[in-house]
C-alpha cells in the first residue's frame, strides 16, 4: 500500500485542484487513489499456478481404478471393468484419442465424474488439475463420442403405452 507521504501528497494535490477544505473527502479520495495504485501493482506481480495439489488428475484416476472397486464406483458410478470397457470401445472406434496433456482414461473420468455427482466445471478443474476450458473441451469430446454411437438403449416395446398391470 501507499505510504503516509503518498497520502499527504495526494491530499495536497486534490485540495489544490478542487480548492476544498473538507478533510474527510480528501482522505477518502487519497485512499481511493492508493487502492487503485495497489491494484495496478498487484496485477504486475509474477503469476502463480492455481492447482498445485499432490494428486494430479491422472494419478488420482490411477489410484481410484487400481484401488478398491468401491472407490471407483463411488467416483465414476461404474465398476473399473466397465470404465475400461467404455474407454476401450471409444478408443477402438477412433472416437477418442490421447491429447498432449490428457490421456483417454482421464478424459472418460472427466466425463463420468460430473454425470455421477453433478459437480461444476470449477470443481472438476480443482480435482483434475486442468483449466476450465480443458475440462469443458474433453467433457464435450467424450459426450460427442458417446452420443455418436448408433446403438442407444431404448425401452422395450412389448407393451402399449402402459405396462400390463396398469391396463384395464
Amino acid at each position: 500500500m501507499a505510504t503516509n507521504a503518498n497520502k499527504v501528497r495526494h491530499t495536497k494535490f486534490l485540495r489544490k485542484f478542487f480548492q476544498e477544505d473538507d478533510e474527510s473527502w480528501f482522505m477518502e479520495m487519497a485512499y481511493f487513489l492508493d487502492q487503485m495504485r495497489y491494484r495496478a501493482e498487484r496485477r504486475t506481480l509474477t503469476r502463480r499456478p492455481i492447482r498445485t495439489g499432490p494428486l494430479l488428475g491422472h494419478i488420482f484416476i490411477h489410484e481410484l481404478i487400481q484401488g478398491h472397486d468401491t472407490r471407483a464406483y463411488e467416483n465414476f458410478r461404474m465398476a473399473p471393468q466397465m470404465f475400461f470397457k467404455l474407454r476401450d470401445v471409444l478408443i477402438g472406434k477412433g472416437l477418442l484419442t490421447d491429447t498432449k496433456n490428457v490421456i483417454c482414461t482421464e478424459q472418460v473420468a472427466i466425463f463420468l465424474h460430473p454425470i455421477g455427482h453433478g459437480v461444476t466445471n470449477q470443481v472438476l478443474s480443482e480435482r483434475f488439475h486442468h483449466s476450465g476450458e480443458t475440462i469443458s473441451r474433453h467433457f464435450n469430446a467424450v459426450l460427442k463420442a458417446v452420443f455418436s454411437q448408433k446403438r442407444v438403449h431404448q425401452p422395450s416395446r412389448r407393451w402399449s403405452t402402459n405396462p400390463p398391470s396398469c391396463e384395464a
